[in-house]
């Protein structure tokens, strides 16, 4: 005999032997944890119900604690199938094997990622940590420095070769001939810049104005600001020899038109600064210019010591390094010194560890190369030794 009701709650039709009564399991459809209501045999058939389905009026319920039971779920009504061929409720209530294997896939992928991301995250901190203490522990590029006045010391002569131009072999020629013929002056209230032709080379001579005197210091005395220039004096140097070579093409172009005969205007202060002040300076020369209340002054010399010399008033007691904007718009230099000067007038000589361009030069460009053979091929006098520039050539 079968013992027939409905869910509860899904209102399936669940049929199980009469041998179920008063145990506890769960509904095959909706897997609801419920009772087999206790029918006694002389019970009233179902009654009708609007769904259409027949229920079973349940009788009382025993409390007699039973064992349950685990047999294979089934969902629906029964139909007429034997009591032998009708499975009982499914007690069990636990995930599907597939289910189980789909929940440790997901626990092994967050694993990993675990695994994988946590050392990066680790990685990335450490070199984090390691930036903020380099940038906090690098030291600044400021302070002071001392100079001195130069007196009656004579700026050396700084020469280019017309071959490191590039110019075409006709206008080396015509060049050469309007120098030749009529050499080039650049006025100023703080010197005379004069550009001459000496054999193939063009050779700037800086005279000092009136109530102008040169000063002189030596940046390489200071350990950190030592260290800058030799880290980047190849980039600069770079820089300055493309502006040396653009800038002494254009005047020896404009001087030979001049000469032809055509109206030319030159201009005097690029030509003075960024031809004939540049052949006079090496890297760090050429980044940095010196400032008063009054005055503002780019390097006009710059001698294998490293010591830089700038036209000053000649009361000057103190003035200020700092970067000077190329072409008015880049500072190559980010740090800012006040530099005093001492008493007397004996330029410090000091000698430094930084190598001479003659090093750099191999390392940059062709034009480098070039001029580092012609100041091989030179001789120098004995005022050069000491005070040429590392550039060009050096006259006395």
């Amino acid at each position: 005999m079968a013992i027939e009701f409905h869910c509860p709650y899904c209102t399936a039709v669940i049929r199980v032997p009469d041998a179920f009564a008063g145990k506890s399991g769960s509904c095959p459809k909706c897997a609801t944890r419920l009772l087999v209501p206790a029918v006694s045999p002389s019970a009233e058939p179902p009654l009708p119900n609007p769904t259409g389905q027949t229920t079973t009026a349940p009788v009382a319920e025993t409390d007699a604690p039973l064992p349950e039971q685990s047999p294979s779920a089934t969902s629906g009504s029964v139909g007429e199938a034997g009591l032998a061929d009708i499975p009982v409720l499914n007690t069990g209530g636990r995930p599907s094997v597939t289910r189980s294997l789909r929940k440790k896939q997901r626990r092994r992928k967050s694993q990993r990622v675990f695994a994988v991301a946590i050392p990066v995250v680790c990685f990335l901190l450490f070199f984090g940590v390691l930036g903020i203490v380099f940038f906090a522990t690098e030291p600044e590029l400021a302070g002071t420095l001392t100079g001195t006045n130069a007196g009656k010391f004579e700026i050396p002569s700084a020469t280019v070769s017309l071959a490191d131009l590039g110019l075409t072999e006709q206008e080396r020629a015509q060049a050469q001939e309007a120098f030749e013929n009529a050499p080039e002056a650049f006025l100023s209230t703080q010197m005379t810049c004069r550009i001459r032709l000496d054999a193939s080379d063009l050779t700037t001579d800086i005279t000092i104005g009136e109530g102008f005197a040169l000063f002189v210091v030596n940046p390489a005395v200071n350990q950190h600001l030592a260290k800058w220039i030799r880290t980047h004096r190849i980039e600069i140097n770079r820089k300055r020899l493309q502006q040396l070579a653009e800038n002494g093409a254009n005047l020896c172009r404009d001087k030979v038109a001049k000469a032809a005969g055509s109206q030319v205007v030159f201009d005097a202060q690029r030509y003075r600064d960024d031809f004939g002040l540049n052949a006079h300076v090496s890297a760090f020369g050429y980044v940095v210019e010196a400032t008063t209340e009054q005055q503002r002054a780019r390097c006009v010399h710059e001698d294998v010591n490293g010591t830089l010399y700038f036209v000053l008033p000649e009361n000057t007691t103190q003035y200020t390094l700092a970067g000077r904007k190329i072409d008015g718009r880049t500072t190559l230099f980010p740090g800012e010194y006040s530099v005093s000067v001492a008493a007397g007038a004996t330029p410090p000589m000091t000698t430094t560890d930084i190598a001479s361009e003659n090093d750099t030069e191999k390392e940059t460009s062709e034009l480098d190369a070039t001029m580092e053979e012609s100041e091989e091929m030179a001789t120098p006098t004995d005022s050069e030794t000491d005070n040429s520039a590392p550039m060009t050539k050096k006259t006395g």
